[in-house]
């Protein structure tokens, strides 16, 4: 009897065992923006997504609802997308960090964090875990491209590859409007600032990387052999990492998370078990 004791009281010190119910959709204010939220699941450590440039939290449902099987999870429309307001904050990586931190501290979610970064969320979530490197207990990015992913294909590919690759990609040509139209004209300015910052090579990471190649890819001025360079430089990011993996699927395009979100959600568990294991061992 006295050994269950023991278990119950260690499972609720690491936030295993809970009564607590999840809030699941909720709209949190503040002065100058509100934002929406999905809030599922109970444990520790809390994982937090960070959607990808335009997307709401809507995007990534799948995750939202695997991953409360075995933890709490939290993801948001990011101020402008989906149900949030608008924040009179520029779309760079301090503010979002800002915005984020400011929601965290406000809702009383203890760190440390798991963050799950989706392409755009994989330069928010290096930014946050630079600002705040001791309230992370991992990342898990979803096809984050590489800082100098722009300048590469502008300095290596063919005009009439540049010309594909623009229409999608530069603001001024593509078709957003809004606060996407915001998140893009920022973009790169946001791969500016995150080059030289390094993931503190403490932290355990997961990268997921696609390179399935085909008419989404050729449509945009992408080549087969771009694929390679894609997945190196997303390896590259974690190269001085002690605990870091590289997942690489060629089943899926850019949203992972949609086509095999098993590879998203195995990749946090693992993760969340690697922190209850230090816990237990500190314990």
């Amino acid at each position: 009897m006295a050994t269950i004791v023991k278990l119950i009281f260690l499972l609720i010190l690491l936030g295993l065992y809970s009564c607590k119910e999840s809030d699941s959709e909720r709209i949190v204010s503040f002065d100058d923006f509100d934002l929406h939220i999905k809030d599922n699941g109970t444990g520790k450590p809390t994982v937090i997504i960070e959607a990808g440039l335009g997307f709401g939290l809507m995007h990534y449902d799948t995750l939202q609802t695997l991953i409360p099987h075995f933890t709490r999870v939290i993801s948001y429309d990011r101020p402008g997308l989906g149900n949030s307001t608008q924040s009179p904050n520029p779309r760079i990586l301090p503010n979002y960090v800002n915005e984020l931190k400011q929601f965290l501290d406000h809702e009383k979610i203890k760190p440390p964090y798991i963050l799950v970064g989706h392409s755009l969320g994989g330069l928010i979530i290096r930014y946050f875990t630079h600002m705040y490197p001791d309230h992370v207990a991992g990342l898990v990015f979803i096809d984050h491209p590489h800082e100098d992913w722009f300048e590469y294909i502008r300095t290596t590919h063919a005009a009439e590859d540049i010309i594909k690759f623009n229409k999608i990609f530069d603001p001024s040509l593509n078709q957003t409007t809004g606060i996407i139209k915001e998140e893009w004209e920022q973009y790169e300015i946001n791969c500016e600032l995150i080059k030289g910052i390094e993931i503190p090579s403490q932290i355990p990471v997961r990268m997921i990387t696609a390179i399935k190649y085909g008419r989404n890819q050729e449509s945009v001025g992408y080549h087969r052999d771009d694929m390679k360079v894609w997945a190196d430089m997303q390896a590259s990011i974690i190269e001085n990492v002690q605990d870091a993996e590289q997942i690489i699927t060629t089943k899926s395009g850019h949203s992972i998370h949609l086509t095999e979100p098993e590879l998203v959600v195995n990749a946090i568990k693992e993760l969340v078990l690697i922190y209850r294991k230090g816990e237990v061992n500190n314990y």
